[in-house]
């Protein structure tokens, strides 16, 4: 039976299910976030368990598996969704958008909303990354990834392979200037609550207008490598 307006009774109601049970899994997904890196930051993350964080969210450690198989995973659960976004909003951007233009419209526009449910506590993470030295290995990893999507993304407008000096030159810009920024900006307002952590992606976007220019300058200036 359909309503007046052609729409299955069922079918609504099936999507309305489905619209709760993927709010109710990222409420959870939050929720455990949110309490890991609060007992990293407490407590240590080599001392934290599994078993405490599922403790404190009052569900089975089985359940905390289900979302991040492990604590790695936890603590660079932003940085890892800001990997997935540039490959999408840089990689597959649409045909004739310069690199720069593209990678200053996703810091500006989409970083931002990456970063949102992160917001309380991304200020945490350097401290809980400085701790543990695999973390910082796991850390460089990330960021080199980072710098190959970087890279790649310029290779094509520079004419070069995303390996070439140009590309990286470019990348090495942008990762760089994004991290000291970045460093900066925690360095002053991480015991502040209230900042908004949006203006980072705003300074970001206003030092690589600057900067790409003048990378894109400088490689021009560089002298021709063998092929």
């Amino acid at each position: 039976m359909e309503t007046p307006l052609g729409f299955s009774p069922v079918a609504a109601t099936e999507v309305t299910k489905l619209g709760l049970r993927e709010r109710k899994k990222r409420r959870t997904r939050q929720a455990i976030l949110d309490s890991a890196i609060r007992l990293f930051w407490e407590q240590g993350y080599e001392a934290t368990t599994i078993t405490q964080i599922a403790e404190t969210v009052d569900i089975a450690p089985s359940t905390v598996f289900k979302y991040f198989p492990t604590k790695v995973e936890m603590v660079f659960s932003m940085l890892d969704a800001i990997i997935e976004s540039a490959r999408t909003a840089l990689l597959d951007r649409p045909s004739g958008v310069a690199a720069a233009d593209a990678l200053i419209d996703w810091i500006e526009n989409e970083v931002p909303e990456v970063e949102a449910p992160y917001t309380s506590t991304m200020r945490e993470i350097p401290t809980i990354v400085a701790s543990s030295s695999d973390l910082q290995e796991q850390q460089r990893l990330r960021l080199a990834r980072i710098e190959d999507l970087f890279a790649e993304t310029f290779a094509d407008d520079v004419g070069r392979t995303a390996d070439s000096v140009e590309a990286r030159v470019l990348a090495t810009i942008a990762l760089q200037g994004m991290r000291e920024i970045w460093d900066d900006w925690h360095l002053q307002h991480a015991d502040d609550p209230t900042v908004d952590t949006h203006e980072v992606c705003r300074l970001k976007a206003e030092y690589l207008r600057k900067a790409l220019p003048a990378g894109m300058a400088a490689i021009r200036l560089l002298p021709p490598t063998l092929d």
